[in-house]
């Protein structure tokens, strides 16, 4: 089910169209929407959210908010998807027929995955908070879309006692929550919680006020508070704090895994690593470059990989216990980086044509000067051969005696060994110009390259951008093949 809803939203992302302005498209722009494509179909899709958000904000267009939309729901995050996607159908624009149907189709899904809960509270001006987010303050315009499941409801305003309601919400079900803030002398004080570790049940003094990492900030009753990080398979951890009226406290905690509960029930998580030198990060703690499968316990994680020159993945991981679990990862090359190869490339390509160019002068010049010396050399050996003969000394050239031809064998051998000679340079010529011929191939061959990056996965699409004119302007538009 998982990977259909994956390959769905790839079509749906890779299939839409980015409409941009008459005026003359920024390269940063175009570069930037290729590389949040990218990174969408390697799977780093909290920075392709990232990507497209800067993209949308530089152009305005409905048609990034549609790609918006899809990463938000391949992230898991319904309300934020739905907030988008009403405010595609609020404005479609030149939206295409076809998008907006796939869009209806899209909220379709992630209706499923929220329900709603209304806030009542007996006192006006009370700031809720639901799983983390400010939702405004009371009396609300009207129920609140949130994800099903465990929610918690927290309620604070000025001289009440903050409030706290936990309560469960199935997909489409409407939820009432009553808030009931009792009045207190004092004003209420917060705690900042630092911790990198989630999915942890925060309590003040044994009353669950959130969850990691959606609650690290929360109102506390002034006076001497426990506060604690509770996690299964993990310490406790604890800190006794003394909160004053309308203070502020930082608190650190760091729950430590159990060496039993790790061994019993602990998940393997292994990873595919399109680079090397991978340096990985889980739950804030850096464990270096990595070497093998890693072993956690199960329960969400937060894992980062990281590789200098390429955008950082972050996976987040919900592990069942004694679970194996193999994540794919393919590193988007950054702009410096991109930059650094295609200058390598042009250099390799240059030396490479250069060596080639010359290596053949080379070779030519070799070859030609080779042949004349040879047939010089084969000249003034024949030369040398017939005055050396004395049998031809009467003969061959009128006029000739001892001392003439003596002369002439003298002369013939200082030719020859001329010749000779000179035949180094061809020799020198064709190692020297075979040489640069090598070389330049060799440069060529091993020229830089950025095109296994640039390749979609095979099991998604493979994303083209181009440019051409239209009605309305200028278009960039991704188009996919499967």
């Amino acid at each position: 089910m998982r990977s259909t809803l994956r390959r769905w939203c790839s079509v749906l992302l890779f299939a839409s169209t980015v409409a941009l302005a008459a005026d003359p498209i920024p390269a940063d722009v175009v570069q930037r929407f290729k590389r949040a494509s990218r990174l969408f179909t390697q799977g780093n899709h909290e920075q392709a959210l990232l990507e497209f958000e800067r993209v949308y904000a530089a152009t305005g267009r409905t048609q990034v908010l549609f790609n918006i939309a899809v990463v938000q729901a391949e992230l898991r995050r319904p309300v934020d998807c739905l907030a988008t996607i009403d405010k595609v159908q609020a404005a479609p624009g030149n939206l295409l027929p076809e998008r907006l149907k796939a869009l209806e189709a899209l909220a379709a899904k992630q209706r499923e995955l929220v329900g709603e809960v209304n806030v009542q509270s007996p006192v006006d001006g009370v700031d809720v908070v639901i799983g983390g987010r400010s939702v405004g303050k009371t009396p609300l315009a009207g129920p609140v879309l949130v994800p099903t499941g465990r929610v918690l409801v927290a309620g604070q305003a000025q001289k009440r006692k903050p409030g706290y309601v936990e309560t469960q919400v199935s997909p489409k079900s409407r939820v009432e929550v009553h808030l009931e803030l009792l009045p207190l002398d004092v004003q209420y004080g917060t705690v900042n919680l630092k911790t990198a570790l989630p999915g942890a049940d925060v309590y003040v003094d044994d009353v669950r006020v959130g969850t990691t990492p959606l609650v690290t900030r929360f109102p506390v009753e002034p006076g001497e508070r426990t506060v604690e990080l509770r996690r299964d398979g993990y310490t406790t951890a604890s800190k006794r704090v003394a909160i004053g009226e309308a203070s502020q406290v930082e608190v650190a905690l760091d729950a430590v895994e159990e060496p039993m509960a790790l061994g019993q029930k602990g998940a393997t998580v292994k990873a595919d690593l399109s680079e090397t030198q991978v340096v990985v990060t889980v739950d804030g703690k850096v464990l270096g470059v990595y070497k093998s499968a890693l072993r956690l316990l199960p329960g969400p994680h937060r894992l980062t990989f990281e590789r200098g020159g390429f955008f950082p993945v972050t996976k987040d991981v919900d592990l069942l216990p004694n679970d194996e679990v193999t994540l794919t990862i393919r590193f988007e090359p950054t702009a410096d980086f991109r930059a650094d190869v295609e200058q390598r490339q042009k250099t390799h390509r240059l030396l490479g044509i250069g060596g080639l160019v010359l290596g053949a002068a080379g070779l030519a010049f070799g070859i030609g000067y080779t042949v004349y010396t040879q047939a010089e050399a084969a000249k003034w050996s024949a030369e040398a051969a017939f005055f050396a003969d004395p049998m031809n000394w009467m003969r061959g050239k009128p006029g000739c005696r001892d001392r003439d031809c003596m002369e002439g064998l003298e002369e013939a051998r200082r030719n020859l060994a001329a010749a000779e000679s000179l035949a180094v340079i061809g020799y020198l010529s064709l190692g020297v110009g075979g040489a640069l011929a090598v070389g330049g191939l060799v440069a060529l061959l091993t020229a830089p390259s950025l095109d296994k990056y640039d390749l979609a996965p095979s099991d998604a699409l493979t994303p083209e951008l181009s440019l051409w004119p239209s009605p309305d302007g200028l278009r960039v538009a991704l188009s996919g093949r499967f």
